[in-house]
């Protein structure tokens, strides 16, 4: 489940990690958009297992 917060929060980071990017020069604009999907498809990947573990360990305590 997301929050407003949250998202916020997950914008402001791709942001950052955007201009970090960008600023660096390296990448050409394709690598750039490949990095920053697979940021995400790992933060996604992540915000579910940290979600599964939280529920696993409220379902434990209950």
């Amino acid at each position: 489940m997301g929050f407003v917060g949250g998202t916020a929060l997950g914008v402001l980071i791709l942001g950052l990690i955007q201009s970090l990017i960008a600023f660096q020069g390296n990448l050409n604009t394709w690598w750039t958009r490949i990095a920053v999907g697979l940021l995400v498809l790992v933060f996604v990947l992540l915000q579910s297992l940290v979600s599964v573990v939280s529920r696993r360990a409220r379902r434990s305590v209950a």
